[in-house]
This record gives structure tokens, C-alpha cells and sequence, in this order.
């Protein structure tokens, strides 16, 4: 029972900054890779059995190995700072064809624009048709924005 495997995506350095909010790094890691830093610290003080990898790497510029290691999960924790499209945070199990209304987060914003999230959504996530409306009538619902 419990994680088989984990599989750790980041471009990012641990940097001081990090150290006050951050607990998985110490002084000792400044300077590693997030990834590396919080491989190690988990396979040193909470892995019994858990396969554990780790990839440095830009989600944006290496798309597709974030879908070929999407693809690997059955559950994705996106913990990203920056969104193309505030829709798209978990734009990888899009790719994957793992997707629920759930997994379509807009603002009000991005939801008045009608167009651009039908655009989006058919062609980002191949989804048109009846799931398409019912995705952007459940986040309109969300707003209290009657869609015509």
C-alpha cells in the first residue's frame, strides 16, 4: 500500500529565498536543482519503497516529455507559477485524454470570452461539440454569467 512511484518536473534552482517557505531543502542545497534537492531529501527521509525521478527541465520548451511522463500518472499535483492561459495549468492531462470539467479552471475573464476557450479547448485539448459547451457553461455557472 501507498506511492509506487513519483515523478518530479521543475526548471528551478533552490535559491535562499526559498529556504523560510519551503521545507524540503536546506542551506546545504542551494544552488541544486529543485528536483535533484527534493529527489534526494525524499529518498533519504520518506521513501521505503517509492520509485523516485527526477527532471530538470522547462515544462514550456519540452512539451512533449511532460506529456510522455503525464501519461505515466494517475495523478498530477501542477504546482506551477506561470500559465500560458490561466485554463491550461493542467494542460498536461489534457494531453493525456485524462481530463473532467474539473480539470478546466478559468477566470471570469478568460470565461466572458466565449470564443477564445471554444477556440482553446478545440484546439489545445481537442474537445468541441456538447463537452465543450458543457465545460464553458459549468465555469460560466461558476461566475453567475448567463451565456447566450
Amino acid at each position: 500500500m501507498g506511492v509506487d512511484t513519483i515523478y518530479l518536473l521543475d526548471r528551478d534552482f533552490v535559491d535562499v529565498s526559498n529556504l523560510n517557505r519551503q521545507i524540503l531543502f536546506s542551506l546545504l542545497d542551494v544552488g541544486k536543482s529543485k528536483t535533484e534537492a527534493v529527489a534526494q531529501h525524499l529518498k533519504c527521509m520518506h521513501n521505503l519503497r517509492t520509485n523516485i525521478y527526477d527532471y530538470h527541465m522547462d515544462a514550456v520548451t519540452n512539451w512533449s516529455c511532460v506529456v510522455v511522463i503525464a501519461k505515466k500518472c494517475t495523478v498530477i499535483f501542477n504546482n506551477s507559477e506561470v500559465n500560458l492561459f490561466f485554463g491550461l495549468s493542467n494542460d498536461s492531462c489534457w494531453a493525456c485524454n485524462n481530463n473532467t470539467n474539473d480539470s478546466f479552471k478559468f477566470n471570469i475573464k478568460e470565461v466572458e470570452n466565449r470564443n477564445v476557450i471554444q477556440l482553446l479547448l478545440k484546439e489545445r485539448c481537442c474537445i468541441s461539440g456538447e463537452q465543450a459547451q458543457s465545460i464553458i457553461e459549468e465555469r460560466s455557472n461558476e461566475f453567475n454569467l448567463h451565456q447566450p
